[in-house]
């Protein structure tokens, strides 16, 4: 019979330095600042960087609001929600396009794989091979479908942030309407 050897496991961490982390913590916002940088004032779709479209589709709400700037502001509202609905329905269409592209293009690769095999009398590889195959011969497909994914979620939470504000004004309507019957004695 074996000889069962036992050890005994350390399962004490070591002590966290919480200068090291703050440093790591310092260290990677530098590093997000400078992505964000590169990346928002760069990445152009429609016309626009990214940086634009984010503050074009911005709605500003004053502390000091009456009726006419709160009419003002949904239809501000109103009309960056249409420019939201347009772009997100262009950017979901497109990236459908792009996955029934890149599914049709990768079946067509993987049967031309197993063609070739065939022809050359080998025996066919495991399924997972060929689509690893048949997907780095699609390389060319990569990035835009990434970049269509960027833009189809950058349009979807630009709804959501309006649909929100939308809210937010909606309850600030509210206020101001019980205000205004307050003020002229309705209340």
């Amino acid at each position: 019979m074996a000889e069962e050897v036992e050890e005994e496991i350390n399962l004490e961490a070591d002590p966290v330095d919480l200068d090291d982390v703050v440093q790591a913590v310092l260290g990677s916002t530098a590093i997000y600042d400078q992505l964000y940088q590169d990346f928002a004032t760069t990445f152009e779709f429609y016309g626009k960087t990214l940086d634009e479209w984010t503050d074009s589709m911005y709605i500003r709400i004053d502390n000091d609001l009456d009726p006419l700037k709160l009419r003002k502001l949904f239809i501000d509202l109103a009309n960056k929600l249409q420019i939201a609905h347009n772009y997100y329905s262009i950017a979901c269409s497109l990236n459908r396009v792009l996955d029934d592209t890149s599914d049709q293009k990768k079946s067509d690769q993987v049967a031309q794989i197993v063609v070739k095999f065939a022809r050359a009398n080998h025996k066919r590889p495991a399924a997972q091979i060929v689509e690893r195959m048949a997907d780095s011969s699609m390389k060319d497909l990569l990035i835009p479908k990434i970049t269509s994914l960027l833009v189809k979620d950058f349009w979807k939470q630009r709804l959501d942030s309006l649909n929100t504000t939308k809210d937010i004004l909606e309850q600030i309507s509210i206020g101001l309407s019980v205000e205004v019957k307050h003020l002229v004695g309705g209340v």
